[in-house]
């Protein structure tokens, strides 16, 4: 705080006050006189001169340690701080505004001097704050105030009548954070004849710390937050941090201070942009040593938070700002992001002051994760033929994300979860689209242990094999496997038809690209392996059902044809039984064509050769479900090595979800010595093919028969009698009044 007496009046005159006020009484005249420098003063008009004589009186006791006189006579100087009615230091701001030192220079010369050369040597911190003013004016004269350091004056003329009070300026620098060496020295050169002749004097009074430290207010910022760790997942997209900066010296206020970024190297993280208190503000960036440096200073204060009283351009005790900065990544990196570090530095004449600022270290990191999930279409070509050409599928693959980079595959192998390679197996593989297409060697592709189409791209297409877009070599490896995002990859897939086992489903067979693997590296060459389902995806195969009807209840009480007892029946040898049957059947093919070969439908009676081979058919029949029914041409094959006959009727091809019906009568009349018996029949409806080694299983479906053959003169062999016995009723007794317990029960 700036403060000036506008009431002072001085006339030196400290005899006078010594004499003839007696102000002290006794002890005063004491303390005066020990000391000879302050004799001769004439008149003086001083606020509290108790207190300035006692000062005086101290300061000359400290002369040795303080002052330094070439003779008798000297020019003294006594500072005021501190006595009521002077301006006191209180307000020295760093590197703010000047406070006021007050002091009385005197001599104790009994004749006046003249010309006095006054230099003020200020270190240690402090520094000429810009003026010198005395009351009346015009007693001290500048000379040189360019160093703000060593700043010169001129007393024209000093005499004991003529004491002068000074207000000096003060000001500290960022040298004032160490507080213990201020030093305010006033030097004062002069002539002066004592009558003996004329002699050069220089005399010497300083003013250490303890004048000058107790009225330092110092600025303190803080960082009042740590933010949380920058996670890079994307490119091109801005990543923030808010810090908050609070200004905690008491009482003290600063105009400006340092922002700092170290450790910000541009060539991997680009800086977005810089906000104080959301404005955005200007910085700049030293590329060399990866550091950002920004002077906060100005109307950005205005908007401080907690002000204490207006808003003004300055960072007051209390307060806090706002600093955002915003980051981005352009491009894929593979080096790591060190820790950047933020600072604040006050700042005072250029100079960054150390000792009022703070530190904080952040973590940057960079996992990209664009969401580049695959996406994979099957369609369906050409179907698959018996005998004929094969499916071809048409595959079409590529990264969900179109920005090249960011949906961009690298190293890419395929893997198709198809069908078993028993019913289609893989024929060859094109990339591309005609007319630019490439038929993949036979060493890159197969069937992996898990049955899975093994496409494998990244080990050998040193060309480009689909030319303009799809497959490219991005990395600079020499293969061409990588695929941008915006780019789709295009396979079309041969399948034969394997006639030798898999057409053997009977009830249904069928194939299904389900999903499409990928591996390779996304995210800027994260290794990654996904599945792209397909759920349109064309399915490949036919389904049939089989079933027959007109059966009825067998003595295990389920379903089948139940002939009942045949042979020697009351006293008839080789009485009869028969039973009609009915098999119906459908056939359902998908993307499936058949080779247009003969239908059979082969009903196999196994079981006791004197019961097979001694069942004839009749009444043979076929059409639709329903009718009409038009007799079949049908044959009867023996095998009597598996005890077995076959009953195979000709019948037309099967119409797709049409059901197809075959009726024949099954009889039995054997004469045999044998308990009932069960025993078994199974239909099959098979196309043969004629251009091919094929037979296709389109339905089957198996039933159970029973017979109880009779004959005469049979002998019982073995016979048993099941006697079932209660072994409790749950009482202890028969009248049942009593049960029986747990314990009781399991004796």
């Amino acid at each position: 705080m700036n403060k000036f007496s506008h009431y002072v009046n001085l006339v030196l005159l400290f005899f006078c006050i010594l004499s003839c006020t007696n102000l002290n009484g006794q002890n005063t005249k004491q303390i005066i006189s020990k000391s000879n420098r302050i004799t001769g003063l004439q008149n003086v008009t001083l606020k509290n001169k108790e207190q300035i004589l006692t000062r005086i009186a101290n300061s000359q006791a400290q002369f040795s340690a303080q002052s330094i006189s070439s003779g008798p006579v000297n020019v003294s100087v006594v500072s005021l701080n501190g006595i009521t009615g002077y301006p006191s230091l209180d307000s020295m701001q760093l590197c703010g505004g000047p406070d006021t030192l007050a002091v009385l220079i005197f001599t104790n010369a009994p004749t006046p001097i003249t010309n006095i050369a006054m230099d003020l040597n200020y270190s240690g911190g402090i520094e000429f704050g810009g003026f010198l003013t005395t009351v009346p004016t015009g007693q001290i004269v500048p000379i040189n105030l360019s160093n703000s350091l060593s700043p010169k004056f001129n007393i024209p003329t000093l005499d004991q009548n003529n004491a002068i009070i000074a207000y000096v300026a003060v000001k500290t620098n960022c040298s004032s954070l160490n507080n213990d060496n201020m030093n305010l020295e006033f030097e004062f050169n002069y002539t002066y004849n004592d009558g003996t002749g004329s002699k050069k004097y220089k005399d010497l009074k300083s003013f250490g710390s303890n004048e000058f430290a107790p009225a330092v207010l110092r600025p303190v910022l803080n960082f009042r937050n740590d933010p949380a760790d920058l996670t890079f997942t994307n490119l091109n997209t801005n990543y923030c941090q808010s810090l908050t900066v609070s200004q905690d010296g008491i009482r003290a206020v600063l105009d400006s201070f340092e922002f700092t970024i170290d450790s910000l190297n541009t060539s991997l993280l680009n800086f977005v942009s810089l906000k104080i208190n959301n404005i955005t503000y200007p910085f700049k960036i030293d590329t060399a040593n990866n550091r950002l440096t920004a002077i906060i200073k100005g109307t950005v204060f205005q908007s401080n938070t907690n002000n204490n009283g207006p808003a003004n351009n300055y960072f007051n005790e209390n307060e806090s700002l706002t600093i955002q900065t915003c980051y981005s990544i352009t491009g894929c990196i593979s080096q790591p992001l060190i820790p950047i570090a933020y600072s604040i530095k006050q700042i005072c004449a250029g100079n960054s002051c150390y000792g009022s600022d703070d530190y904080h270290s952040e973590i940057f990191k960079f996992s990209p994760s664009f969401g580049a999930n695959p996406v994979a279409v099957v369609t369906m070509l050409s179907n698959a033929e018996v005998c004929g050409a094969p499916a071809v599928l048409k595959v079409e693959f590529n990264s969900s994300v179109t920005d090249p980079l960011k949906g961009l595959y690298e190293d890419i192998d395929l893997r198709l979860n198809s069908c078993d390679s028993n019913f289609l197996h893989l024929n060859s593989i094109k990339i591309g689209v005609a007319p630019n297409q490439f038929t993949l060697p036979q060493n890159l592709i197969g069937y992996t242990t898990a049955g899975q189409i093994l496409v494998n791209i990244k080990d050998g297409l040193t060309v480009d094999p689909d030319g303009p877009g799809g497959l490219a070599d991005t990395d600079g490896d020499g293969f061409f496997d990588d695929l941008p995002g915006g780019q789709k990859l295009t396979l079309e897939v041969y399948l034969d038809v394997q006639c030798a086992e898999g057409l053997q489903g009977c009830a249904a067979v069928s194939c299904k690209i389900e999903s499409v693997n990928v591996t390779g590296y996304r995210n800027c060459r994260t290794y990654f392996s996904a599945n792209a389902g397909t759920p349109n995806a064309p399915l490949i195969g036919f389904v049939s059902g089989g079933r027959y009807s007109n059966t009825n209840q067998l003595p295990n009480l389920t379903q089948g044809y139940n002939f009942g007892v045949i042979g020697y029946v009351n006293g008839i040898d080789d009485t009869p039984s028969s039973q009609d049957m009915e098999f119906n059947y459908a056939f359902n093919p998908t993307n499936f064509v058949t080779c247009g070969g003969q239908h059979i439908l082969q009903f196999a009676i196994s079981g006791p050769p004197e019961i097979v081979f001694d069942m004839p058919f009749s009444n043979v029949m076929s059409g639709m479900q329903g009718g009409p029914f038009s007799p079949a041409v049908f044959t009867v094959i023996d095998s009597p090595n598996i005890s077995t006959r076959f009953l195979r009727i000709e019948v037309a091809a099967p119409t797709a979800l049409d059901t197809f019906t075959c009726k024949w009568t099954s009889t039995l009349d054997t004469s045999y010595c044998t308990p009932g018996l069960y025993f078994s029949g199974s239909a099959t409806l098979i196309e043969e093919c004629p251009t091919c080694a094929c037979e296709i299983k389109k339905a089957c479906r198996s039933i159970t028969m029973y017979v109880d053959p009779n004959d005469i003169g049979c002998d019982c062999d073995m016979s048993s009698i099941v006697e079932i016995k209660r072994k409790t009723t749950g009482y202890t007794n028969t009248d049942l009044t009593t049960k029986l317990t747990p314990d009781q029960s399991k004796s």
